[in-house]
Parts: C-alpha cells; sequence; structure tokens
C-alpha cells in the first residue's frame, strides 16, 4: 500500500494556478537576487581592478627628440626606425638595455629583481644592429623593460614618446628615467643620429581605465535574475506541501470537510459554507464519536488509539512540506482498518485561499 500512496505523490498532477500564485508572492525574490548579485559582481571588479595592489597601473612618459644623421645617399630621415623598432631595440641592443640597467638606481634594481625573478624574456634579433651582440644585462632587468616600456612614433618620425607603464609607481618613474638617460647615450654613440634630446617628461599617473563596472553589474544582475527564477520555480514545483483543498483531496482521496485559518484571519463566508455542507454530508447533520489525527507529525510519534465506531478525520497543517511522511500515515490507518471519513487544513492562509477562488473581500 506505501508504494501505491507514493506514485499518487509522484505522478501527482501540478495544480497550475496553485504553483502561479506561490509564485507571484515569491516575486520579489528576484529583484532581490538581482541586486545582490550585481552587488557582488560589482565588488569583485572593483576588488580586482581598484584595491588589490598588482591590478593597479602606473605611467610615466617622455618626449625625445630624434636628430637623424645624413646616411651615404645624403638622405637624413631613417623612416625603419619606426615605434615597433625601438621597442624591441630596448632589449634587443645591449647598448641600450645595458644602459638602463647602468642608470637604475640599486633600490629600484632590487625592486625589480624581486618582481620579475625567473621571467623569460624574448629577444627579437635586429638585423645591421643587434647582430653577434654580447648581452651582460640581468634577465629581471630585460624582463623588465621588455614588460614595461613601450616607444611610441606618431606622425613625425623624429619625436619619440616612451611610455612606461608598470604596477609600481616607483619602477614606473625609474625605467623612464633610465631609458631616457640610455636613449640620449644611444644617439651618440650610433651613426644614425647626430644626438636623441630629451624634451618633456610626466610624473607617474595612476592610469584610469575604461571602466567595466557597469558590464559587471548587469552580469551579476542578470546571472542573480536567472538563477533566482529557476531557484524559486523548482522550489515551488518540488514543493510536497498542500496549500488549498483541491491538492489534499486529489492526493489522499478523501474529502475535505473543514479549513481553520491561521489566527487573525477568517475564511470568505462562501468558503465556510461549502465546507460546512461537505461535513454535513460526510458525518452527518450531528455527528457524534468524531476523532481527529494530525498525519503531519515528527518520525517516531504513535498514532492514538482510536475506536472502531469513530469516524477519524486526518488534520493536515498548511504549507507544511510533509506529502511523504504524510501519506505514509494515512497508509497505516487504512492498514488498521479505521473509518477515515475526510480531512481538515489546519493554519491555512485565508487571503491566498481567497486569491485563489477568486473571491473579492
Amino acid at each position: 500500500m506505501n508504494g501505491i500512496f507514493m506514485d499518487r505523490l509522484y505522478n501527482e498532477e501540478l495544480n497550475r494556478r496553485s504553483v502561479y500564485l506561490r509564485i507571484r508572492r515569491r516575486l520579489w525574490i528576484l529583484p532581490a537576487a538581482a541586486l545582490i548579485t550585481a552587488a557582488v559582481f560589482g565588488g569583485i571588479y572593483l576588488l580586482l581592478t581598484q584595491a588589490v595592489r598588482d591590478t593597479r597601473q602606473y605611467q610615466a612618459t617622455s618626449k625625445l627628440f630624434i636628430d637623424f644623421a645624413y646616411d651615404e645617399q645624403g638622405q637624413k630621415a631613417h623612416d625603419w626606425f619606426n615605434g615597433a623598432t625601438w621597442t624591441d631595440l630596448l632589449t634587443a641592443d645591449p647598448s641600450l638595455s645595458d644602459g638602463i640597467a647602468g642608470a637604475l638606481p640599486e633600490d629600484a634594481k632590487e625592486v625589480i629583481r624581486d618582481r620579475y625573478a625567473g621571467k623569460e624574456v624574448a629577444i627579437h634579433e635586429i638585423p645591421d644592429i643587434t647582430d653577434g651582440a654580447v648581452r651582460t644585462t640581468e634577465a629581471s632587468i630585460q624582463a623588465a623593460i621588455q614588460d614595461s616600456i613601450q616607444v611610441q612614433i606618431l606622425t613625425d618620425i623624429r619625436l619619440m614618446t616612451v611610455v612606461v607603464t608598470n604596477p609600481d609607481p616607483v619602477i614606473a618613474l625609474a625605467l623612464r628615467d633610465a631609458a631616457d638617460i640610455s636613449l640620449a647615450a644611444y644617439g651618440e654613440s650610433r651613426k644614425e643620429f647626430d644626438q636623441i634630446e630629451l624634451l618633456s617628461v610626466t610624473p607617474a599617473e595612476r592610469i584610469v581605465v575604461n571602466s567595466r563596472l557597469r558590464n559587471a553589474l548587469l552580469l551579476g544582475s542578470f546571472l542573480g535574475l536567472l538563477s533566482a527564477a529557476f531557484i524559486l520555480w523548482l522550489s515551488v514545483v518540488m514543493d510536497d506541501a498542500v496549500y488549498v483543498p483541491e491538492e489534499a483531496e486529489r492526493r489522499y482521496g478523501l474529502p475535505v470537510v473543514e479549513v481553520r485559518t491561521r489566527q487573525g484571519m477568517a475564511l470568505p463566508e462562501e468558503l465556510t459554507k461549502s465546507f460546512a455542507a461537505a461535513r454535513e454530508a460526510v458525518l452527518g447533520a450531528d455527528p457524534d464519536g468524531v476523532q481527529e489525527i494530525r498525519i503531519d507529525r515528527e518520525e517516531g510519534e504513535q498514532i492514538p488509539a482510536t475506536g472502531q465506531e469513530d469516524a477519524v478525520l486526518l488534520v493536515i497543517e498548511y504549507g507544511k512540506k510533509c506529502g511523504a511522511m504524510s501519506l505514509r500515515r494515512v497508509s497505516e490507518l487504512k492498514a488498521r482498518k479505521l473509518p477515515v471519513k475526510g480531512l481538515i487544513i489546519d493554519g491555512a492562509d485565508a487571503d491566498y485561499l481567497r486569491r485563489y477562488y477568486r473571491i473579492r473581500k
């Protein structure tokens, strides 16, 4: 018999109106979840981009003027010295990288060694400049140069902008100043240049990147809304509690003869009359010897003794998630051949029933 009742529970038809009303009364969860997850995503984004030290970026720049020398053909502009070439030269040409290393203060070198220890450097050889070059610059300093310094040549190839970007403003400034010194010396040592002159510098300033905070908030709110909607729907659909008389009658195969509301609530008059008529139809006009047994009690509690001549009404608590347990109790009573006549729903929400039956106040 247990199996029959359990099959009835698991194969029970979904009460769509009841599900709709229970979801509607909890719809506030959706915007609340969206706000919470948006705040979490926004907080994580700000933590990663603003609070964590290594995610901050500082930038120091300098502008230099390149005075090219005349070549063998009498041409002065060496247009192949573009921004990418200069950027590669800073690590590829030892005369530049060694010059930067030599111009760095010792305290800056120690910071660089700690931060860039063990990092690999990819050096791009430049024909006719770095052929057969012997490099003595420390790998950590070369890694810092390659990671932090970029040279930009815009419309005028004589104007060079050295851009140094690093999470540590001390390293950014030290590398910028050392690069300026090394480039000036490079301009004097190479035949392609008459000189490289420093024009101006800017202090190390924190980079204000395009904020993705709005995207993080939108993603968080969307995921929160979607997750909350799914969890809400699943929790309501999987809820095996009894909320309306039809659910109890369908599950237990017994008529509901009474609905007791919560304290301070009252059933609509038409529902009160309907359940009074159902009770009279089941028990008669003046029933005697009616016993009430709660079937949603805790495990281990004994079912009270009941005389065979007594009519038995089973009491179910409204909204209590105990479908499987209560079905097992009913099967026990059925096995004892007790005269179970009907059901009583206790602690019902009168407002919910009013909305369910579309009854106006």
